[in-house]
């Protein structure tokens, strides 16, 4: 189980670029990130990392600054593809500065949508799913390949922490996070499809397109009807190594009412279902 830590990393600060759109970032910092992402052009990628942004200006600066530091292996080229979903923001200026490989869809559809169009499209035969709002470590990734290596391992995921907010404390996140590893915990019984997320996750591009789905009811998410799907198919490993955890903005859970109600919430709904993860039987 990971363990919530209250002190940023050493590697996460460098990231936490404040620019909405590339004009406000001083040109050296444009052309360091731009050498670092040109690293991710391969002719034939082992893997991919695809990421869907819709108006991601002001968070996407931070992924790419991490991704633009990982410490990729010589012997897995890895490419990186960014689906845009019909950005009205600076979004695409963004990835045209860098020099991002990115597709844009003709309007804006939905994520499920966005993640579908970079499956197709990206070029590895492994999926590593990432998000336009999340920092990545030096090392993610790497433990991922090795996991998928093994024959009966369908789909690696990795756990989470939240980026501090001016909304809430890094303590009261750390609080959010212990209950969610706990409730992963009992998930991973006989639902564990619900812990992976589209922010740190990885599978087999060929397992994807033939059995997996990014459809999902209104209850459930893209991200964990894959998961769902590919379960099925083999098994579903979660990677607690600190290169496996992912800082990630916690908007989503502050647009819910606040952290706190938003924690709520997961929580009732955590309760609600817990007949379902103890015994699998809802």
């Amino acid at each position: 189980m990971s363990i919530p830590t209250l002190i940023l990393p050493a590697w996460l600060r460098p990231h936490l670029l404040q620019a909405n759109h590339p004009g406000q970032l001083a040109s050296q910092d444009l052309l360091r990130l731009r050498e670092g992402l040109a690293t991710y052009s391969p002719e034939k990628p082992a893997a991919s990392i695809v990421i869907p942004a819709f108006n991601e200006a002001e968070h996407i600066a931070k992924t790419l600054s991490s991704l633009a530091s990982l410490q990729l292996p010589r012997t897995r080229p890895i490419e990186l593809l960014v689906v845009d979903d019909a950005s009205t923001d600076a979004t695409p200026e963004w990835l045209e500065a860098l020099g991002v490989r990115f597709i844009r869809l003709p309007s804006n559809l939905s994520a499920k949508e966005a993640r579908k169009a970079g499956l197709e499209a990206c070029r590895g035969e492994i999926v590593l799913q990432a998000d336009a709002d999340s920092v990545y470590p030096p090392g993610w990734g790497f433990r991922f390949l090795d996991l998928l290596a093994q024959p009966e391992v369908a789909m690696v995921y990795g756990g989470h922490a939240f980026l501090p907010d001016p909304r809430t404390s890094r303590v009261a996140l750390a609080v959010h996070e212990g209950l969610g590893n706990v409730a992963r915990q009992i998930r991973r019984r006989h639902r564990e499809h619900i812990n992976v997320h589209g922010f740190n996750s990885a599978f087999w591009r060929g397992q994807g397109l033939q059995y997996g789905s990014y459809d999902h009811d209104q209850w459930g998410s893209e991200d964990g009807q894959m998961a769902l799907a590919l379960g099925k198919v083999g098994k579903l490993v979660y990677c607690h190594q600190l290169s496996c955890r992912v800082w990630t903005s916690p908007r989503r859970l502050l647009a819910q009412g606040g952290l706190w109600k938003g924690s709520a919430r997961r929580l009732a709904r955590d309760w609600r279902r817990m007949k379902e993860y103890l015994t699998g039987k809802s």
